[in-house]
């Protein structure tokens, strides 16, 4: 955690522990003086919503949860390596409702997908961010338009970041458009499409 490649003089890992605010995790496993393999490294975000309550008005896959029901605020990103870190959700849109329960100041909320187009993983083509006091009466504060893509493109990652003047909020509703069925021009041409969330985002 100080942010150096592990060595055999590296802090020992004996038993869990906890972190409580961002920090780049960095661990390898050795025999003697030799590391195996790679240095693993994950990122983790400590965040306004990390750990608080997710409620989804269409589920997720079985296939793709991405860890369980934190797995939208539990600090961790998905990469375009690996699917583990992701929700995922086939033809289904996103809605989801974050429960930061309690009334409390916040100025930006960001939220990031996975596009990998090969495998029939597409960007939402909608995406709006709204915030609540009570559950009932909602504001949007941001909304974005994205194009369907016309062609394969390579995997990447798009955060959806919208920063406002400061609320006082306790609920964030996040609504994502997936885009239904493959285009066209794919070879999963009627398809069901997937929508790969991993992480809201809330300062």
């Amino acid at each position: 955690l100080n942010g150096s490649a592990p060595a055999t003089n590296s802090q020992l890992y004996t038993k869990p522990f906890y972190i409580d605010k961002t920090a780049h995790l960095l661990a390898g496993v050795f025999d003697n003086d030799t590391l195996y393999g790679e240095t693993t490294e994950q990122q983790f975000i400590v965040h306004k919503a990390t750990g608080k309550t997710v409620e989804l008005t269409y589920p997720n896959s079985p296939q793709y949860t991405g860890g369980g029901s934190l797995a939208l605020v539990d600090g961790i990103f998905g990469n375009i390596r690996s699917y583990a870190c992701w929700q995922g959700f086939l033809k289904n849109d996103l809605e989801a409702e974050v429960d930061l329960e309690k009334t409390i100041p916040i100025h930006t909320i960001s939220v990031r997908f996975l596009e990998h187009t090969g495998p029939y993983i597409f960007l939402p083509t909608r995406i709006e961010f709204a915030v609540s006091r009570d559950n009932k009466s909602y504001k949007q504060v941001a909304s974005f338009t994205l194009e369907k893509p016309s062609h394969n493109r390579p995997p990447n990652i798009k955060e959806l970041s919208s920063k406002f003047d400061t609320l006082n909020v306790r609920y964030i509703q996040i609504k994502a458009k997936n885009i239904g069925v493959c285009p066209e021009w794919h070879i999963g041409v009627g398809e069901p499409a997937w929508l790969f969330v991993d992480e809201i985002i809330v300062y």
